[in-house]
């Protein structure tokens, strides 16, 4: 397998990430605070990324 963002010639491809999923656990669990974090990175890489949280 070649590197990532390269073809099998060696040129670079540019990649740009479309979308971004944040997994905050399958259960709710007892420290909120945990949820908080993920949802604000989430949020911070759809505005500063240019991506749709998914």
């Amino acid at each position: 397998m070649e590197g990532e963002g390269t073809s099998s010639k060696g040129v670079e491809r540019s990649r740009k990430l479309k979308r971004i999923c944040v997994f905050c656990g399958s259960r709710t669990g007892l420290r909120s605070s945990f949820t908080d974090a993920a949802l604000e990175l989430g949020q911070e890489m759809v505005h500063k990324i240019d991506m749709s949280l998914l």
